[in-house]
């Protein structure tokens, strides 16, 4: 009797351990599953965009001046790239000139950001040696010519951009050249939307030097209040 009675009780222990395994490996599967599903759901699309485009060769359209298109041309894998979401910007070269060995083209570059008018322009410069280019200030930035060409080139580009600004906006050159004048809160430095000149009450009149002798130049008489960026 003893002896049925233990074979009994270890085949109902053998009948719980099966359950107990069998709901566990269940519990784990179905955990398992739960997890894999939203790892496939959530996985990120794999995409190539970029912030910037490169412009194509029929897109090198001078804004101003088609007949300086050929030249645009010829430097357009140099030229800023298109930003993201954002229609081809428009040139207008300003300046060409000779030297160290190649040819430096200093442009305006109008980014249209959908807000209506004319865009603002901004300055870049591109250094070509034959067929091969370089672009030297691919985006807005604050910083003097001088850095990449002497002082005398930095000074005719100045004066280049400057005329540009009084043929198209002659109301915006005026109230630039009498802020200049009374040294007021001004900052003008090139490659700097709206030709260079926003206005800066915090720093006053900063001029680099290629813009004070510029301006000079045009017969702008600069306020002793004008000093150099110290920044």
């Amino acid at each position: 009797m003893s002896r049925w009675l233990c074979w009994v009780f270890l085949v109902l222990v053998g009948f719980v351990l099966a359950s107990l395994l069998h709901f566990g490996l269940g519990t784990v599967a179905h955990a398992t599953d739960g997890a894999e599903s939203p790892v496939e759901e959530s996985a990120p699309a794999v995409g190539n965009d970029s912030e910037f485009y490169p412009i194509a060769m029929s897109e090198a359209v001078d804004f101003l001046n088609g007949q300086s298109t050929p030249t645009l041309q010829s430097i357009v894998s140099c030229l800023p790239q298109r930003p993201a979401h954002l229609p081809v910007p428009k040139f207008s070269l300003l300046a060409s000139r000779e030297l160290n060995g190649g040819t430096y083209h200093y442009l305006n570059v109008y980014v249209d950001h959908g807000f209506g008018g004319q865009a603002e322009p901004w300055q870049t410069l591109v250094k070509q040696a034959g067929e091969a280019c370089v672009n030297l200030i691919g985006l807005p930035s604050l910083q003097s010519l001088t850095q990449y060409v002497d002082l005398p080139t930095a000074v005719s580009f100045a004066v280049a951009r400057y005329q540009e600004l009084k043929r198209q906006n002659p109301t915006e050159f005026q109230s630039l050249t009498r802020a200049i004048t009374s040294g007021g809160g001004l900052f003008v430095g090139t490659t700097r939307a709206s030709f260079g000149s926003p206005m800066d009450d915090e720093h006053g009149c900063e001029l680099f030097q290629e813009d004070k002798s510029a301006l000079e130049n045009l017969g702008v008489a600069v306020s002793s209040k004008c000093r150099a960026p110290s920044r």
